[in-house]
């Protein structure tokens, strides 16, 4: 499944910083627009594999061993 986020883009000094404004707390950042847009991507979907994981969403595949 794709998703489509905007995303906004800043000069900081010789960096890009980007922002996804729909999805809080997911920011990168990048030497140019284009890796900055690479780093957002990969923080995004970071984000959202632990916020899934957080929440046990059932799509979620976790295992635990016990030996009683």
């Amino acid at each position: 499944m794709k998703h489509h986020f905007n995303a906004i883009f800043e000069r900081d000094g010789d960096w890009w910083v980007a922002t996804a404004i729909e999805i809080p707390g997911a920011f990168s950042q990048g030497k140019t627009i284009d890796e900055a847009r690479e780093n957002l991507v990969d923080a995004i979907h970071e984000l959202l594999m632990v916020r899934r994981e957080l929440t046990n969403y059932p799509g979620t595949a976790t295992t635990t061993n016990r030996s009683e």
